[in-house]
């Protein structure tokens, strides 16, 4: 992702050097343009990484106006938030690969 997201950024157009094809042959994700402003500013991967974390961070608005549609009780409306934010495969699903759907399914 890193490759397609530096050629879009850099080249114009997400080219996917390792796949040696334009990426939409792999996957239609318009989606990663909306990275490519963040990665142009600051070249890195580690940009892509805190942006996800960010969009996963942010999924608390949405899971907390749900659940306070339900009419769960304040006390156990934080624990589940809490467990949002803190449970293991969240954390394993944020460091290892950048995956446009976790900017979107939020």
């Amino acid at each position: 992702m890193v490759n397609v997201i530096h050629n879009g950024a850099f080249e114009g157009n997400l080219y996917s050097t390792i796949l040696a094809r334009h990426f939409y042959g792999e996957h239609f994700s318009p989606s990663l343009w909306l990275l490519v402003p963040f990665y142009r500013l600051y070249p890195s991967p580690v940009v892509l990484l805190v942006l996800q974390v960010l969009a996963f961070t942010l999924g608390v608005i949405p899971l907390n106006r749900w659940l306070t549609s339900l009419g769960i009780q304040t006390q156990l409306k934080a624990l589940l938030l809490l467990l949002y934010l803190v449970l293991p495969f969240s954390f394993s699903a944020l460091i290892y690969p950048i995956h446009e759907i976790a900017f979107l399914y939020r």
